[in-house]
């Protein structure tokens, strides 16, 4: 084997030969290395390359000669990995170790895992190799559509299996505001819709467990056509009939400090759930979280917290356009924050 190529194409195109970075060059160049990349060591016919690179297939093949010779001189010890193979071009694969490999070999090592506490760190450290969109910048290319669909795919999978993991293991709290993230941006999604009702009844919210199953049976109906799977129809008569299977929507009741811990822990939660749907285009639903906070707040009975939870409330009833709730809300917060001497408070009022 030559010099060793590292590939990177989870977030824009890297390439490393030897341990040192290299730069490809211009656009097609780069593109001429990703096209002979998906081929996986296959040989690739030069009027495909002209097709795909320079989308001109009937053109002049001293284009596509200048551009493999400017690639083989950018890859320096590894130019022999370039190799004219059969009226076209091939990159030996054994030359090769990528982002994706690693990615797959992890999501792979995941699926084969027992222990889910084991699965969700594996399918973090998955998804720790991605920086962006996938061959992100190079600019359109139609054959890198279907790879760049078929990543996404994949980086989604991940993350669902993450979330599975977590709500099995009963860390429902510690996932629950990037569950609610990402059921936002993609509610179509029945897993995560799944996922985000279980951590919700956990967490004693029955009610808003259902309402994640059928904002997403909704969406597939109305928008796709589509009807839910039986397992999700199993698990929303679960949540409605209180299944035993299901960890119990009301856990004992904590007293004294304990109970005061598990407030300002839904509090937290709650609030930035409620920030991270309005960045997800999401204001509606951070206005429902907001006011589970304020519920909260209003609980552990301290002015202070209330007054916060009030302008954030505000805030967001505003940017989902609820206008006639907005006064009320940063009327009550600001008289809470000069009652209490929080000039923080009466701060975050006044940004509200």
């Amino acid at each position: 084997m030559g010099a060793l190529i590292e590939v990177g194409v989870l977030g824009p195109l890297e390439v490393c030969v030897d341990g040192r970075p290299v730069p490809l060059g211009g656009a097609r160049t780069q593109l001429l290395f990703c096209r002979l990349l998906l081929a996986a060591g296959r040989p690739v016919a030069d009027d495909r390359l002209r097709d795909d690179v320079w989308e001109d297939r009937d053109g002049s093949g001293a284009a596509l000669k200048v551009a493999v010779s400017r690639l083989r001189a950018a890859l320096g010890p590894a130019a022999d990995s370039v190799r004219r193979e059969r009226q076209g071009y091939a990159l030996v694969r054994t030359d090769v170790a990528g982002d994706v490999d690693r990615f797959e070999a992890l999501v792979a090592e995941a699926h084969a895992t027992p222990d889910p506490l084991a699965v969700a760190d594996l399918a973090a450290r998955a998804l720790g190799l991605w920086r962006g969109e996938p061959f992100a910048g190079l600019g359109p290319a139609p054959f890198l559509d279907a790879e760049i669909e078929r990543l996404t795919g994949r980086r989604h999978l991940a993350e669902e299996d993450r979330f599975d993991a977590l709500v099995a293991a009963g860390r429902q709290r510690d996932v629950l505001v990037d569950l609610e993230a990402a059921a936002a941006a993609r509610p179509s999604s029945e897993r995560l819709a799944m996922a985000l009702a279980r951590a919700r009844y956990a967490t004693g919210h029955q009610l808003d467990a259902l309402e994640a199953l059928r904002r997403t049976e909704r969406r597939l109906r109305d928008e796709h056509g589509l009807s839910p799977t039986a397992a999700f129809r199993q698990l929303e008569h679960a949540v409605l009939t209180h299944d035993p299977t299901l960890t119990p929507a009301v856990a004992p009741r904590a007293s004294g400090d304990d109970e005061a811990v598990a407030l300002r822990l839904q509090i937290d939660v709650a609030s930035r759930a409620a920030d991270a749907m309005v960045s997800a285009g999401a204001p509606a639903e951070g206005a429902r979280l907001a006011r589970r906070a304020l519920d909260a707040a209003r609980r552990l009975d301290e002015p202070s917290l209330v007054a916060r939870a009030l302008a954030r409330l505000g805030r967001i009833l505003s940017l989902a356009e609820l206008g006639d709730e907005v006064a009320p809300a940063l009327d009550e917060a600001a008289t809470l924050a000069r009652a209490a001497g929080d000039a923080p408070a009466q701060a975050q009022v006044a940004l509200a």
